[in-house]
């Protein structure tokens, strides 16, 4: 299906005067739409449009318009468009919506109304904090902690939303609490809480390293986990994108290697390693297409690992900088401990 869409969408682009066939047949190149290219040479042409793989990239090599060319962007290439357009736009968008559901394959495009608001003062949740602060050398306060959606006690989310439905047994959710921090998920509709109890304390059904609390029964939630960050879509500045698996790692990232910018950035725990699609959704849900890839993989998941070849793929597709980091200070795996713990290692992609 991929293929007989490309190829109508190509043999519709090379119909513009302006456009020729470039990179072996992979993509149509004309002028910019959105700069207007050289207005002494008019035979200058700088925007690209991909017609072979999964989706119609464009981007343009002077400025910074790029993105997936869908039925928004084509009329931009013919504003006096006619009926012949009008029915590429609507092949481009049934194309568009079967490709998303391939892709993504779930529900996960809902948000929640769930705030991470209420933080009760006590002992228990305070030496909570105490052990994020020391595990990564900051000085957040219980007001930096509820607006970095981290999760001291899971029965004060419940409770400051007026959650009277529970998805576990109540004692269940005393020991989630007690023993556990919890970070809220990208769509808020989901808990992923660290066990910082020792190992056997607990009963065999939640003694794991991580355990996971749905707000509510039968949702499709996501278990990534965001920093809540100020992103400006009109800006030229890049928007860097910081993916790394773990929740300890995202915010290791933004104090300790980023001195907690928040602006322009987007620091995101796949809580897994699923980098790949981590990244698409990302894109489905935020519309960000000017950035560059910041990717922090754990020591011990090699360059040659699926997510990231795919990962390197896309970058050439999109035209977006890829930069992958790992810490190399001796005996350490990942980014999620102190500063004085962390040695950078870089590879441009």
């Amino acid at each position: 299906m991929a293929n007989e869409f490309m190829e109508k969408l190509k043999k519709y682009l090379l119909s513009f005067p302006d456009a020729e066939l470039v990179s072996g047949g992979n993509e149509v190149v004309m002028r910019c739409r959105f700069c207007g290219d050289s207005q002494s040479d008019l035979g200058a042409k700088h925007l690209y449009i991909k017609v072979t793989g999964d989706l119609p990239f464009y981007k343009c090599q002077k400025c910074p318009a790029k993105g997936i060319l869908d039925d928004k962007v084509i009329p931009l290439l013919n504003p006096q468009y006619g009926d012949d357009d009008i029915e590429v736009m609507e092949q481009t968008r049934q194309y568009l919506y079967d490709a998303s559901k391939r892709l993504k394959g779930s529900k996960r495009n809902n948000r929640f109304n769930i705030l991470n608001r209420y933080c009760s003062d006590t002992e228990l949740n305070m030496k909570k904090l105490k052990y994020i602060n020391y595990r990564l050398g900051t000085n957040m306060s219980v007001a930096e902690e509820l607006s970095n959606n981290i999760v001291l006690s899971l029965w004060d989310l419940l409770d400051g939303n007026h959650i009277e439905k529970y998805t576990r047994y109540p004692n269940d959710i005393s020991i989630l609490s007690d023993y556990g921090v919890g970070f809220l998920s990208m769509d808020r509709g989901m808990v992923v809480i660290k066990n910082l109890a020792d190992e056997g304390t607990l009963n065999k059904y939640l003694d794991h390293r991580y355990n996971v609390y749905k707000i509510f029964d039968g949702s499709e939630a996501s278990q990534s986990y965001i920093i809540p960050t100020s992103i400006d879509m009109t800006s030229r500045v890049p928007v860097n994108i910081h993916i790394a698996e773990g929740v300890f790692d995202a915010l290791s990232i933004c104090y300790n290697l980023c001195n907690g910018a928040k602006e322009q950035n987007i620091y995101m725990a796949v809580c897994g390693k699923a980098y790949f699609d981590a990244l698409c959704n990302l894109i489905k849900k935020t519309r960000v297409m000017n950035f560059i890839l910041n990717l922090y993989p754990d020591n011990d998941v090699p360059d040659t690992y699926p997510d990231i070849r795919n990962l390197i793929g896309l970058s050439k597709d999109m035209g977006f900088k890829m930069f992958i980091h790992r810490n190399s200070y001796p005996g350490e795996k990942d980014m999620g401990v102190s500063k004085d713990k962390i040695k950078v290692f870089t590879v441009s992609i």
